[in-house]
């Protein structure tokens, strides 16, 4: 906490433009961002910087351990060096999101799919269709703990890092927020 009287701590060490479209997720010590024109920047806390070329546009990223791309249709894996690891055609990609220690990476479709993708290899672990897609194609999604957690409007949807579903509760009311923790949602 500050006391009475003293100043902020930040110094501006860079500044850039993303452009439009830009989109960011991060991981304990690195901050990853994408943008529209395929280039992806990672930041890490030890003051590490790699600047990725992907080639297409960024729709959405994801980092945990590896550097994950929604870009083209396809979701793709890369090194924090650059080195594609494998790419996995999912009809519609719209959101990524890790689901954690489990080596998932979980899929939000366009068509209203959870799709998991095993984090090593790419290969598809399931595809459940997702409660509520009716309601709306633009969703909420985050991941973490073992979980991910798609909002609808009043609908808030849980899966397990398998695929099944935990809980699936109508609010009664527009969601405005949400997070996944250790033991709730």
């Amino acid at each position: 906490m500050r006391g009475a009287g003293q100043a902020d701590e930040f110094t501006e060490l860079e500044t850039f433009s993303l452009g439009g479209g830009a989109a960011v997720a991060a991981d304990d010590g690195r901050v990853l961002l994408g943008t529209s024109g395929g280039r992806l920047e990672i930041r890490g806390a030890d003051g590490e910087r790699e600047t990725l070329d992907i080639g297409g546009g960024v729709e959405d990223i994801a980092i945990d351990g590896y550097v994950f791309a929604v870009a083209d249709g396809d979701v793709t894996a890369y090194t924090t060096s650059g080195i594609e690891l494998w790419s996995t055609d999912v009809t519609a990609p719209q959101r990524i999101v890790p689901v954690g220690r489990e080596g998932v990476l979980a899929c939000v479709t366009e068509d209203g799919h959870v799709v998991g993708i095993d984090t090593e290899t790419g290969s598809r672990l399931y595809s459940v269709e997702r409660p509520h897609g009716d309601v709306t194609a633009d969703s909420t999604v985050v991941g973490g703990h073992g979980r991910v957690v798609v909002a609808s409007w009043s609908f808030l949807v849980a899966f397990d890092a398998a695929g099944e579903p935990l809980f699936d509760p109508h609010i009664g009311g527009a969601i405005e927020g949400r997070a996944s923790l250790a033991a709730s949602v």
